[in-house]
């Protein structure tokens, strides 16, 4: 199966990009982590707060898109709420957008109760 994976460089997504791709699936990425390396997957540099390149290409061949990209919550830092809205919900309206009009069968998405904060 050819699956299309955001937020692999993620606790959650590395593992799980890593058993998909050790059971036989072909496995594409679409991240904005520059320093993201892994032979065993086609890599599509994506911004989903940028938002502003192209990502159909990303959704040739997919069967499936498993969707873990997020802003989270940082204790440490001070965020700005507009970050989370672009990421956490147009973000993902884009991803679902592409999904609808290249036809996919599935989407999954998924999230942390961690994006609440502590």
């Amino acid at each position: 199966m050819n699956i299309l994976i955001t937020g692999a460089s993620g606790f959650i997504g590395s593992r799980l990009t890593n058993l998909l791709t050790q059971i036989g699936h072909t496995i594409s990425v679409l991240t904005s982590n520059p320093e993201y390396i892994n032979s065993k997957v086609k890599i599509y540099p994506y911004d989903l707060l940028k938002n502003n390149n192209q990502i159909e290409n990303a959704f040739t061949d997919v069967d499936v898109v498993i969707h873990l990209a997020s802003k989270v919550h940082y204790l440490s830092r001070i965020q700005n709420l507009e970050d989370y809205y672009q990421i956490n919900v147009l973000g993902t309206k884009k991803l679902l957008d592409v999904a609808v009009k290249k036809k996919l069968k599935r989407f999954v998405y998924l999230s942390s109760i961690k994006v609440h904060g502590e």
